[in-house]
């Protein structure tokens, strides 16, 4: 069974978050890095404020990204400022005064080919946070398996590039 993250609840622990079946993990990222131009992975900064879901993630994506993590609104904007990622992940509901919209703005104007992935496991709440979805807000629903968040990451950086 594939592995799922589900974060509904504070309390939520990443399904299987260290059993996570070897062809599964295979399947997880992509075979070769992605790199741009060429000469360097592909940036990531995640934002996630729960610790058991982020580690999971981490561990997914480390071996083909270059990731920096953060948890709060107010780290993943200074990450953003600092490692100019090519893409942010990021949970919707995150502790702190920098909202993830707000931080996802600045992001944007700061790098406006920037890909930004939210993550939710509270639909209307994002829906409600961020009013009708625009066509470049992209969403992945809580729970999710890694391969389903290896294609999102793929399929984003694939229409940056």
């Amino acid at each position: 069974e594939a592995a799922k993250v589900d974060a509904k609840t504070p309390e939520a622990k990443p399904a299987a978050a260290t059993a996570v079946p070897a062809q599964e993990q295979a399947e997880a990222v992509p075979a070769e890095p992605v790199l741009f131009g060429g000469s360097r992975r592909a940036k990531i900064v995640l934002a996630e404020d729960h610790g058991d879901v982020r580690e999971f993630i981490r561990g997914l994506l480390e071996p083909e990204f270059d990731l920096a993590t953060a948890t709060n609104g107010d780290e993943a904007w200074e990450l953003v400022c600092r490692e100019l990622p090519d893409l942010v992940i990021s949970d919707v509901m995150m502790p702190g005064p920098v909202k993830t919209t707000t931080m996802a703005g600045r992001a944007k104007q700061l790098l406006p080919n920037l890909v930004i992935l939210y993550t939710s496991g509270y639909i209307e709440s994002v829906i409600g946070e961020m009013g009708t979805l625009d066509r470049d807000v992209h969403l992945l629903s809580k729970p999710y398996t890694s391969a389903a968040l290896a294609s999102k990451i793929r399929e984003r950086l694939e229409q940056r590039t």
